[in-house]
């Protein structure tokens, strides 16, 4: 009978310890793997992963803990881990949406790069916008019926592409979109928030941050824990065997007047 107690005791503790699940996560059309995908304990905020590029993962749970799997695309899934159904892990199918909503973050305050966003767009958004005169062109159907060729709008456009203003305007213009779409991306891919989940500084910093460069589509379209847990993944691979790589230009770019 104590056998029984003690075996029962030792059944019910094992339980309660923390397992680590392992699995792989794809599309379920096609079953093509996916990269990128958040892994959340719900009941434990501590722990959380992300799939690598071939889709595998691993995550820490316990008895009645509930994982989420979230991919920008694709409709989230929860799953609840009882103990016993780790083979329900070893394959997560994940389904596309048929149509995206973007997120809309409301923040109380606008951050430092909106404020200076929003006051340049103030400052350069005519020049920006320009576009010379867009000449009408007659349709290939009308000139095939025999209509003559006839430019129905200014052809002023033309002539102004050719001139050396607008083309200083135009190098402007490009000037402004490189430097708006750098800023952005720095103002979500900071070196204090790198240093804050990596505790990476300096040289070091600079080039974990120039190996792994956060994309303008990505930094658009993702979440801060998305960001976080990108950063994340990605020093553990860094860790791994880190990359000799020669540290970036830091000369920023400059809005100039055309």
């Amino acid at each position: 009978m104590r056998l029984l107690c003690c075996v029962a005791f030792f059944a019910v503790i094992n339980s309660m310890h923390a397992q680590t699940i392992h699995g792989r996560i794809v599309n379920d059309d096609d079953a093509v793997p996916l990269q990128g995908v958040v892994i959340e304990n719900l009941s434990h905020a501590a722990y959380n992963a992300i799939s690598d590029d071939e889709g595998n993962y691993s995550i820490i749970a316990r008895n009645g803990d509930s994982i989420k799997f979230t991919s920008l695309g694709f409709s989230q899934r929860v799953v609840v881990f009882n103990g016993e159904n780790e083979g329900w892990f070893s394959w997560i199918g994940m389904r596309p949406q048929s149509y995206v909503i973007d997120t809309v973050v409301v923040r109380k305050e606008l951050t430092a790069y909106q404020k200076d966003s929003l006051e340049n767009r103030e400052i350069y958004g005519k020049k920006v916008d320009y576009r010379p005169a867009k000449p009408q062109l007659p349709k290939l159907k009308d000139l095939k019926a025999g209509k003559p060729f006839v430019i129905t709008a200014p052809i002023s456009g033309f002539i102004e592409k050719r001139q050396k203003k607008y083309k200083r305007l135009k190098a402007f213009q490009q000037r402004y979109i490189k430097t708006e779409t750098r800023r952005f991306i720095d103002s979500r891919y900071a070196p204090a928030l790198v240093t804050e989940l990596t505790r990476l500084h300096g040289d070091s910093l600079l080039t974990f941050m120039q190996a792994y460069p956060l994309s303008y589509s990505f930094a658009r379209a993702a979440s801060d824990l998305e960001i976080k847990m990108w950063i994340k993944y990605n020093y553990k691979e860094w860790i791994k065997k880190p990359p000799t790589a020669s540290l970036p230009d830091l000369d920023a770019d400059t809005l100039k007047k055309p």
